[in-house]
Order: C-alpha cells, then sequence, then structure tokens
C-alpha cells in the first residue's frame, strides 16, 4: 500500500479527513521532535532536519522491518 492508501485508510477508519490526518500526524511529529531529552534527541538527529508525515512513515517502516527480520 502507498502512502496515499495508509492515509486515506486512516481517515475513513477514524471519520476525518485525509488533510486533518496529516495535520495530526505533523502535530504530533512537530511537538515530539522539539523533545529535550537527549536519547529521543538522538534519534530525531537521524534525519538531519524535522521530517514530514511521509518521511516519518517511510523511516519507521524501514526501521521496523529491520527489527523485524533480526
Amino acid at each position: 500500500m502507498n502512502f496515499d492508501g495508509i492515509i486515506s485508510r486512516i481517515a475513513k477508519e477514524w471519520c476525518i479527513s485525509k488533510k486533518d490526518v496529516l495535520n495530526n500526524m505533523q502535530q504530533v511529529i512537530d511537538e515530539a521532535y522539539g523533545n529535550p531529552n537527549p536519547k529521543i534527541r538522538a534519534e530525531w538527529a537521524a534525519f538531519g532536519h524535522k521530517p514530514t508525515p511521509k518521511e516519518f512513515l517511510l523511516y519507521m517502516s524501514v526501521r521496523m522491518l529491520k527489527h523485524k527480520n533480526k
């Protein structure tokens, strides 16, 4: 499933618009990105910038697959 399909599925399940899904995701990313905890800051450093929802979802998907295959 592609990114748009995932966002559409979430929107349908939660009865909200795709725009609202993306806005909610970005709000959570923004809040988490500003976390002062050094361990969490180190995790975000892997991006080099604040990611978009699409970048974050791709990153986490790859990370989960790597962890699953260990």
